[in-house]
């Protein structure tokens, strides 16, 4: 049986080891945050299924608070004996003590607050069978790497919602690919100075510079909408994404023409200032045409560089968006057709 790693591998083709980014440990913390994420999702949009992840806990005193709450109950001198607690005002945690108080809780009407993340019944638990007894979401963040997929290893997590986890994974190790390469794009090289002729009425030629910078959306930003389970937006910055992508491109393949251009007229104008500068010159001028030459050749392994991280950037970023559209689909959410697709069944029409 596969491991959530092996499973992981499979849908990226990513290799993910000790040593890789990202790393195995990296995938046990994106897991974890893929259980968190996916409970308050399903819980969210599908509250009936609250109870398939959830576990119960007794104590003497208190217990503490991990997720949403089913039920409370506290015993009444026995373990078979649950008294249903209803949620109180912890500001009247005291006046539920009270007998003469009309927020007095008996052991027949116990009830129940939350105070400093944990929650407490009153009357107050105890020994001799009082307990409180709490029904909650309780997140695996045991869940690692290497465990077995589908094969209910995940605590407090139904099986039938496990591929969740590996698209939601899968989603979060491209998106961490696409920003490692983000981060760790190619240095434009730096052109050599001019050397420092005394020619009169001479003018040199500006050294052609080849510019070009990647959009301004972030991957990072689309994840945050999604943690934040606003799909509306998340589907709009995705598609703000794509749409400078292709412009990016448009714009790397004409700044590559108009630079090859520049480069061409410049190395003309070098060389006829060249031919007409007097032997002195002419060395210090053939020193520097070599050293523009050099640059040259840099400034396209700069581009072949930055073309080939831009095309994986872009492989990345819409597998991101693939493996996020198939969880959010398992989900129940439904995806915005572009409007492109819409505009043009209008025309059919």
């Amino acid at each position: 049986m596969a491991t959530f790693e092996e499973h992981i591998e499979g849908l990226t083709q990513i290799d993910i080891g000790a040593s890789t980014s990202p790393s195995t440990s990296d995938l046990t913390e994106i897991l974890k945050n893929a259980v968190v994420v996916t409970v308050n999702n399903v819980v969210t949009l599908k509250p009936q299924e609250l109870s398939k992840f959830t576990s119960t806990t007794n104590h003497t005193a208190y217990v503490e608070k991990q997720g949403q709450i089913l039920s409370v109950t506290r015993e009444h001198d026995s373990t078979d004996i649950l008294r249903p607690a209803t949620p109180i005002n912890p500001a009247l945690r005291y006046e539920a003590t009270d007998k003469d108080s009309l927020n007095y809780r008996s052991k027949y009407n116990p009830g129940f607050y939350e105070l400093d993340g944990k929650i407490y019944v009153v009357p107050g638990a105890g020994g001799g069978n009082n307990d409180i007894v709490v029904t909650q979401v309780n997140y695996d963040t045991g869940i690692a790497a290497g465990d077995n997929y589908l094969s209910g290893t995940v605590d407090n997590f139904p099986t039938d919602y496990e591929p969740l986890l590996g698209l939601y994974a899968s989603a979060m190790i491209c998106n961490a690919k696409a920003i490692e390469i983000n981060n760790n794009m190619p240095t434009l090289p730096t052109a050599p100075n001019m050397p420092d002729l005394n020619i009169e009425d001479v003018d040199f030629p500006e050294i052609p510079m080849f510019e070009v910078t990647l959009p301004n959306s972030k991957l990072t930003n689309i994840m945050s909408s999604i943690n934040q389970e606003d799909f509306d937006k998340s589907d709009k910055l995705l598609s703000v994404f794509d749409k400078e992508m292709d412009l990016y491109s448009k714009k790397f393949d004409k700044e590559s023409k108009l630079y090859e251009k520049e480069l061409e007229v410049f190395k003309a104008d070098l060389e006829n200032l060249s031919k007409n500068a007097d032997r002195k010159t002419k060395v210090q001028l053939d020193e520097y045409t070599k050293e523009i030459e050099l640059y040259a050749s840099e400034v396209n392994l700069f581009k072949n560089d930055l073309e080939e991280a831009a095309v994986q950037y872009k492989w990345y970023s819409s597998q991101y968006v693939g493996f996020m559209n198939q969880y959010n689909s398992l989900l129940g959410i439904k995806t915005p057709k572009p409007k492109e697709e819409k505009t043009q069944r209008k025309e059919d029409k």
